[in-house]
């Protein structure tokens, strides 16, 4: 949908049948309607080159024609009762314990923030009644259980980012991530460990890459309060998996630990973050390897012919590229955090630039440098959109394809909120809504869709940097405006290029249409999309209207049970 309108022709259904009911025999399905792409535009039939000005920045540009896409609604969400033989009731009452349990944990929290915002309250409705393959290993498992029962249940204990969309990958791919994943973990405890000495530290980081071949290895040297603790205690069962893999994922692996091994004691040894280049090679480090890594797993899989039909470079420099973004949009969010704790990551060649001292941009009186020297470093990760873009455009297997792109689109959401924040430097980690995360997750389905996301962010950027230029402030003075500009631009430019759909965001005169569809005007199909973007309006209201029903059923069910225990 854009602007709460369908402008999809033809649906994609996917069904999956919902593990959650089982426990008191409800049998549904979730029938997820993802939109699709239509007529392909042709770069010669663009009316965004023929009709763009030539000296126009990019933010009055994306300002323009802000009205002609905004906020992609989450996948639209239906039962199939269909295929249940259980009565109304039971499905009701499934359904009300489910909600239930969101009132009892923080999400309440969650869902009064996004009170005002009845499309994300649509998803994350949506997103509680969607399967979830993570609840069965929340646990802890028993003595008996599994090797492999422990590894997943260590995956949901360190990951709240990462834990479901590796567990929604493919048969192939699910085992060996986690395993991956785990081992990773288990090197970034060592790393970030402060009550461990230098020399033992170094000693087990250099030469972890051999510790996982070693049956029956655990570490115990970690502090009491070091929060992943237990995973090294019991690194063992971690080993046991990691051996168990196919070998061509095993050397992956190991390759990847030890290259990231290397650069964490590099830094440790005193190399610190002072040019871009120390910052490039330092998010390299810590999460372009990951890509590197992840991107050998997939071409490992022959899951992924057009990432192995790339050259080895050019496949290698794209996910590096991917892991970059993760990781500096993590590093500007995480500033007021790390710095009172000594881990200085922003550059000092840009730092240095507005303050003596990277500590004095927490002081009140120099909110405005830190502003600009926020949005200077804000323009350096906007720049890697187009390589993000571009690996997404690349992936072929759907699960592969959501494991991917959902953190980049919650990280370019991210930088939306960091941009020119001043409670980037008030508070520790900044986080978009859960509401707005379950909008990314549920309008993560496909390429078309996530173009959606990144184009719908740009403007809300291209807002803020109009606002800066209002304000004349720091940025303006000195001229570093110009630079998010050009980035905000060539980001702009990378969605255009990957565009598929035929006239979506203006018409054949260049100008903006109010209500776009992805049909073309002579199509008889329109009026379906119109019938369908007038009757769509009200299903957010109505689903959030019945999720209300539902939780007070719950919670009058749930007092009633508790009165007669």
């Amino acid at each position: 949908r854009i602007f709460g309108h369908q402008i999809s022709v033809v649906g994609a259904e996917e069904v999956r049948e919902s593990r959650a009911g089982c426990e008191s025999g409800v049998r549904a399905k979730l029938r997820f309607v993802a939109p699709q792409s239509c007529t392909p535009l042709h770069q010669s039939d663009s009316p965004w080159k023929q009709n763009r000005a030539p000296c126009e920045p990019s933010s009055l540009r994306l300002l323009r024609d802000r009205k002609a896409i905004s906020r992609q609604s989450p996948t639209r969400l239906s039962w199939d009762h269909r295929s249940t033989k259980s009565s109304s009731s039971s499905r009701l009452l499934h359904l009300a314990i489910r909600f239930t349990e969101i009132f009892s944990s923080d999400m309440a929290s969650d869902l009064a923030a996004s009170l005002f915002h009845p499309s994300e309250l649509y998803a994350i409705f949506s997103f509680l009644a969607s399967p979830d393959p993570s609840r069965q290993f929340k646990k802890r498992p028993s003595s008996k259980a599994s090797n492999r029962d422990w590894c997943y249940y260590f995956l949901n204990l360190t990951s709240r980012s990462f834990a479901r969309v590796i567990q929604e990958l493919n048969d192939e791919m699910r085992h060996p991530v986690c395993i991956f994943y785990l081992v990773l973990r288990g090197l970034d405890t060592v790393e970030d460990d402060m009550t461990l000495p230098k020399a033992r530290k170094l000693a087990v980081l250099r030469s972890f890459h051999e510790l996982i071949y070693q049956r029956g290895w655990t570490f115990t040297e970690n502090g009491p309060d070091e929060k992943d603790r237990e995973l090294l205690v019991m690194f063992d069962k971690v080993i046991e998996e990691f051996l168990g893999l196919a070998e061509k994922y095993r050397a992956v692996i190991a390759d990847i630990t030890k290259r990231m091994a290397a650069g964490m004691a590099d830094f440790i040894e005193g190399k610190k973050v002072v040019t871009m280049d120390d910052y490039n090679l330092y998010t390299h480090y810590v999460a372009g390897l990951v890509g590197h890594g992840l991107t050998g797993l997939f071409i490992a899989s022959g899951l992924e012919p057009q990432l192995s039909a790339l050259s080895r470079d050019r496949a290698l420099f794209l996910s590096n590229q991917m892991g970059l973004m993760l990781q500096k949009i993590n590093i500007l969010r995480d500033f007021s955090e790390d710095v009172p704790q000594g881990r200085v990551f922003w550059p000092k060649d840009v730092w240095g630039k507005y303050v003596a001292n990277v500590e004095d941009m927490l002081e009140p009186r120099n909110l405005e440098l830190a502003r600009a020297c926020l949005n200077d470093l804000c323009g350096d990760a906007l720049s890697l959109v187009p390589d993000s873009l571009e690996y997404l455009s690349l992936l072929r297997d759907p699960t592969i394809f959501r494991f991917c792109a959902i953190p980049q689109t919650m990280a370019i959401s991210t930088l939306t909120l960091v941009l020119d924040n001043p409670k980037n430097f008030r508070m520790p980690l900044l986080k978009i809504r859960k509401g707005q995360a379950c909008e990314q997750i549920l309008g993560s389905g496909d390429f078309d869709s996530v173009r959606v996301l990144y184009l719908r962010e740009l403007r809300a950027q291209a807002a803020k940097v109009f606002g800066i230029v209002r304000r004349g402030g720091e940025d303006v003075k000195r001229g570093t405006v110009l630079d998010l500009d050009i980035a905000l631009g060539k980001a702009e430019s990378a969605v255009r290029h990957h565009d598929k759909i035929r006239d979506v965001f203006t018409t054949e005169k260049g100008t903006t249409r109010p209500f776009p569809f992805t049909v073309h005007p002579e199509d008889p199909s329109r009026e379906v999309a119109r019938k369908r973007a007038s009757s769509s309006g009200s299903g957010s209201w109505a689903v959030v209207g019945l999720a209300v029903v539902v939780v007070a059923v719950g919670f009058a069910l749930w007092n009633g049970e508790q009165g007669q225990q």
